[in-house]
Formats: C-alpha cells, sequence, structure tokens
C-alpha cells in the first residue's frame, strides 16, 4: 500500500507540473515531498486554476485509471488526495451508459 502511494505520488506530481508548466522540484516542494507539513496543501492552494484542473482530471483518468472530481482535485489536501486517488484506482467502476438486459419475450 505504501509503495502504491509512493507510485501515485510521484505520477501525480508530473501531472501537475505538465498541466501547470511548473518544474517537478516546484511541484514536489510546494506539495510536501517528502512528506512534511506542506502536504496538506490543496492544489488550489498551489495555484492550479479550474481550466488547468479539467486537463488535469483527464490525465489523471488515463494516466493513473482514477476517477475523481475537479473539486476534489482542487480542494483535497495533497496527502489525503493520493489515497482517494488509490482507492478510486481500486473501483471496479464502469465506464458509459449502462445497458439493461433485455427483457425475455412473453
Amino acid at each position: 500500500a505504501a509503495s502504491e502511494l509512493s507510485t501515485i505520488q510521484i505520477a501525480l506530481v508530473d501531472l501537475v507540473a505538465l498541466s501547470t508548466g511548473r518544474s517537478e522540484s516546484d511541484v514536489a516542494v510546494a506539495l510536501g515531498m517528502p512528506p512534511s507539513v506542506a502536504s496538506s496543501t490543496t492544489l488550489l492552494e498551489f495555484g492550479v486554476t479550474s481550466a488547468v484542473c479539467a486537463g488535469l482530471r483527464s490525465r489523471v483518468f488515463k494516466q493513473l485509471e482514477a476517477e475523481v472530481t475537479s473539486f476534489e482535485l482542487l480542494t483535497t489536501p495533497f496527502c489525503d488526495l493520493l489515497q482517494l486517488i488509490a482507492e478510486a484506482r481500486k473501483q471496479d467502476v464502469l465506464l458509459g451508459a449502462a445497458i439493461p438486459p433485455a427483457a425475455a419475450p412473453v
């Protein structure tokens, strides 16, 4: 579990750096890598806008295979966001519309 969170942390820092145009080291320090008091910083406090968040959310979905809301990405403290993404990855989420089975002919 700890290694999974570490992997998610590194990937998320990379995605935030890519989305914001900042260096990975700047993102890592601001969001608390290694873990520190700063790990309670949210992406909103870090300066991620809602427009940037839309792209980040898409990247998190595609690359980390986790569906989280923009609100969760922006307002969840970074240390909790890692756990949230880890839990979202474990869920068996059906994508798209659920089509009910056809009714048997009467």
